[in-house]
């Protein structure tokens, strides 16, 4: 095989019937391309083409998108922890959805982008996640008085944003109603739902979560995944403590992918692992793959449903329509 590694070869089709899979899936939402999964310009083009919206949440994402001539009320700027300098740039580009889950962030908002429409992240009630370690969400009790505040600072108070695996319990529907409820009893109609960061193979979000308000939902790996083959070069086969590691020159982010190699015959157990100092580049420690024992240096691995972005940034990237 020829070409520089490592390198994604993207295939557009593929990844725009993962958009249409997932509308299908959730009918009645507006889907959002969470542009962190992969923000190669083909693909954000393929799916802007395709009428999708967009989730940024950074500057540098919403330069991308803006560059693809994506209108602002299609985007979303979904980190509820943002520099003023990131939301005044959404707010010149036309965004009027904004994630925040403080007072801090509705004070910084009014600021730099008065008139903007506000959503608040909740906090994920019995999550398993330490307290020290939940590093967003307001409380559910607080979220209608954080949505009043942003109205009396100038903002549009709009609804509320609720992360993937808990909006498919029966918890986040009682949780939602009862923020709808205290919130229409403040005057503020909850017109939006987000579900961030909807993930394939997870559940859905709960029948009855967005009741009576539109449903947006963010999903970046579900979409970029499909259509996504990771092709890495073997560096090294090294014998270990009786294990056998096979070092690239790349890695996917994730166990959850198919491995083919330029090699076939026997099969042996084996480590991957990337080229990082640190151990988080490292795929089936606890459980070794079994791959072709011919294996050799200057050989190709390809992780299958690798569109997200790897561990190791490609320094070539392929698309196919």
């Amino acid at each position: 095989m020829s070409g520089l590694t490592p390198r994604v070869d993207v295939d557009l089709t593929r990844a725009v019937e993962a958009l249409g899979g997932l509308r299908d899936a959730c009918p009645d939402a507006v889907v959002h391309y969470r542009v962190a999964a992969n923000d190669s310009p083909r693909l954000l083009t393929a799916f802007a083409e395709a009428g999708c919206a967009f989730d940024v949440r950074s500057a540098e994402e919403l330069r991308a998108v803006v560059h693809r001539g994506v209108a602002g009320d299609r985007i979303l700027s979904s980190h509820p922890v943002s520099t003023r300098a990131a939301l005044a740039q959404a707010a010149g580009a036309g965004v009027r959805g904004f994630v925040v889950d403080s007072l801090a962030e509705v004070a910084k908002l009014a600021e730099v982008a008065p008139g903007g429409g506000v959503l608040v992240r909740l906090l994920a009630s019995g999550s398993r996640c330490p307290s020290e370690r939940r590093k967003f969400g307001c409380p559910a009790d607080l979220a209608p008085d954080l949505l009043l505040r942003a109205a009396s600072c100038g903002l549009q108070p709009r609804g509320v944003s609720v992360p993937a695996g808990w909006a498919a319990t029966e918890a986040a529907v009682r949780t939602v109603d009862e923020v709808r409820s205290r919130a229409a009893a403040l005057g503020i109609d909850l017109a939006v739902v987000h579900v961030d960061d909807v993930r394939a193979g997870a559940a859905l979000p709960a029948r009855g979560l967005a009741g009576s308000s539109a449903l947006w939902v963010s999903a970046g790996h579900s979409l970029a995944a499909p259509g996504g083959v990771l092709v890495a070069s073997v560096v090294a086969v090294v014998e270990r403590a009786g294990r056998r590691w096979v070092h690239l020159d790349g890695i996917a982010a994730t166990e959850s992918v198919e491995i083919r190699t330029t090699r076939s015959g026997p099969v042996v157990p084996s480590v991957l692992a990337g080229p990082a100092d640190a151990g988080d580049d490292v795929l089936f420690a606890a459980h070794a793959v079994a791959l072709p024992a011919a294996l050799r240096e200057g050989d190709h691995v390809r992780f299958t449903h690798a569109g997200p972005r790897p561990w190791s940034r490609p320094i070539e990237e392929r698309v196919t329509a």
